[in-house]
């Protein structure tokens, strides 16, 4: 099995520039099992009033609901900005395997940015 990890950064890619649109800053983020991607999300804090509207909760929530679990031990998460304490937390929690991440966030990133 071979994984085409610029496809999947493509996608989160994707929803960034669908994030922008809607005036929000432009994250996106997917969570993949396997060569299958189980959640999809955007930041939405705009949208929905809600500083816990970023794009990788949006992610790792439809992937719990997609594959009927909190354990996404079995998963890669790929989102376009480092994550911010809050999803690094969310990330540990639900035992994902890898994070790729594009840019680093020297501001709020915490996965080697300021923490």
């Amino acid at each position: 099995m071979t994984v085409d990890r610029e496809f999947f950064m493509r996608q989160a890619l994707d929803l960034a520039w669908e994030a922008a649109r809607a005036g929000e800053v432009p994250v996106g983020c997917v969570v993949v099992r396997g060569e299958e991607i189980v959640g999809r999300g955007r930041n939405r804090r705009e949208e929905r009033q809600s500083a816990a509207s970023h794009a990788e909760m949006e992610a790792i929530a439809q992937a719990n609901e997609v594959l009927g679990t909190w354990r996404l031990e079995e998963c890669e998460l790929y989102v376009t900005l480092e994550p911010c304490p809050m999803c690094a937390g969310a990330i540990l929690n639900t035992r994902i395997s890898r994070v790729w991440y594009g840019a680093r966030d020297r501001a709020f990133g915490a996965c080697g940015g300021v923490m």
